[in-house]
């Protein structure tokens, strides 16, 4: 019996110590543009573009050349997609030196790639690396790579 209360009190406190919290929801959509990481809030599919908006209002639109409806692989193209398997990123409301940024566009580097998935119903498209220019000249500020993930939600 003198053994038995000091166990039970011990049992009590590691029980009430192991309080676990729930794991943290998983963040569907994030890009980074020139290594500055970025975290979507909502990301949207309609038809054939991909659409998804930070907290601060800088977004990342895809654009297929028509709908996707299964799991495969789209080279990007420098505007807006004219063939089957093609689609163009376009990035908008970004900041550079202190200024609002014309969008950036894919500029269609052969290598660059998107594979798109489905998954319970939901698209999600990822890339890495893509090249993008804001058609202004070639300063580093007019170049950028974005590189992510982006899931319907």
């Amino acid at each position: 019996m003198k053994y038995l209360i000091p166990a039970i009190l011990i049992i009590i406190v590691f029980n009430g110590c192991n309080k676990t919290n729930p794991p943290p929801l998983p963040i569907l959509t994030e890009w980074d543009f020139n290594a500055l990481p970025h975290n979507g809030i909502t990301t949207t599919f309609n038809g054939n573009t991909l659409y998804t908006i930070d907290s601060l209002g800088e977004s990342v639109t895809m654009k297929f050349y028509a709908p996707p409806t299964t799991n495969g692989t789209y080279s990007v193209s420098d505007g807006y997609p004219t063939a089957p398997n093609y689609c163009e990123i376009i990035l908008s409301g970004e900041i550079i030196l202190n200024n609002p940024a014309p969008p950036f566009i894919s500029t269609g580097y052969s290598n660059d790639k998107v594979v798109v998935t489905f998954s319970g119903g939901r698209i999600s498209a990822s890339f890495s690396s893509i090249l993008l220019s804001n058609n202004i000249g070639s300063l580093p500020e007019n170049l950028a790579y974005i590189s992510g993930t982006l899931t319907q939600q």
